[in-house]
């Protein structure tokens, strides 16, 4: 299922909210998606901030999930994507995924699609 997500923050946390109340997942999961560090800070491949205004916060969906006792997986490369921390150092790592299991896996994460 694809479904539109709204850009900006403040509209990624009334969607999250209104996408978890309607349809009750099971799961989660995030295949390349941005999202910020601790501190609200978006970052690129190379670690240069991005916009947040320009960026759907579809970490929401994960804060929520989380909250919710909704298992959520986060599939990435680059180490800026939902649940896999990079950018810690620049703000502590992502909340949504704070305590999990991390992998790291022999091939890129385009098998993910």
């Amino acid at each position: 299922m694809a479904i539109n997500f709204p850009l900006g923050d403040a509209a990624g946390k009334k969607a999250a909210a209104a996408l978890i109340k309607k349809y009750k997942p099971a799961a989660m999961v995030f295949i390349e998606k941005v999202g910020p560090n601790t501190k609200g800070i978006y970052h690129s491949i190379m670690g240069t901030p991005r916009t947040p205004d320009k960026i759907a916060s579809a970490y929401h969906l994960a804060d929520q999930a989380k909250a919710a006792g909704i298992l959520t997986i986060g599939i990435g490369d680059g180490g800026n994507e939902i649940g896999l921390r990079r950018h810690q150092g620049s703000g502590g790592g992502d909340p949504a995924f704070r305590q999990g299991l991390r992998l790291s896996l022999p091939w890129r994460c385009w098998h993910g699609y």
